[in-house]
């Protein structure tokens, strides 16, 4: 069975990078590392609820298939026709590799 039928918006995945300057600084940009078809979904105001009370800031869930070319990581970022997201926590359901569950706080809204 495939989700390849469900996933129907685009994100650009960026990962943050540090580079190191001549004078000992530290410079942090964000790269785009590839894109990736998925469904995003509310989490509902119980499920919002719960997770803040275990101190964690999630709006969205979103599903993708797995593999993707690329691994997701928590921290990175996703822009999701110009609204931009924040992993919190990656999930392969009972570590089948069928597909992934990722949990996301949306940071700005899409216009």
């Amino acid at each position: 069975m495939t989700l390849a039928g469900l996933m129907n918006l685009t994100a650009v995945v960026k990962r943050r990078t540090v580079a190191l300057g001549t004078m000992g600084g530290q410079s942090t940009t964000r790269a785009a590392i590839g894109t990736m078809k998925l469904r995003l979904e509310a989490l509902s105001g119980t499920e919002r609820a719960i997770r803040g009370a275990e101190g964690v800031s999630v709006t969205h869930r979103l599903y993708c298939n797995k593999p993707v070319a690329f691994d997701i990581h928590e921290a990175d970022e996703l822009t999701i026709g110009g609204a931009l997201y924040q992993v919190h926590h990656v999930n392969d359901p009972q570590r089948m590799g069928h597909h992934l569950e990722i949990e996301v706080e949306e940071l700005k809204s899409g216009s």
